[in-house]
């Protein structure tokens, strides 16, 4: 490893900084449940896993994975499932974003016919 190499470390989780610069966006307050978001996440992140996010509307899903993004440093691609998409248009974005190593976040999947 690189001595200039930049780490992130959250509980047991430890991750290299990605460096991926998304710009100055607005930034989510960090609160105890954001907190509990975050080491959840990266739990999971360490057992090779998924994350799924459930809530009422408006709670914060979507900006707690975008900050927690932004925190790692990771490339993230949200795809607003409201509009209509099918599911070889879905499967193309999957095999893109595969092979770029970027995160996806669903959003509003119970949309999803």
């Amino acid at each position: 490893e690189d001595l200039n190499d930049c780490f992130v470390s959250i509980l047991h989780y430890e991750v290299k900084y990605e460096y991926e610069y998304l710009g100055n966006g607005s930034r989510v307050v960090i609160t105890p449940l954001t907190e509990r978001i975050f080491c959840s996440a990266s739990q999971t992140l360490m057992a090779c896993l998924a994350s799924n996010f459930v809530g009422p509307p408006g709670c914060g899903k979507t900006e707690s994975v975008q900050e927690f993004a932004r925190v790692l440093g990771k490339c993230l691609f949200t795809l607003d499932l409201t509009f209509c998409y099918d599911y070889p248009s879905i499967d193309r974005v999957l095999a893109g974003l595969g092979t770029s190593g970027c995160w996806l976040l669903l959003d509003n999947v119970h949309q999803l016919q």
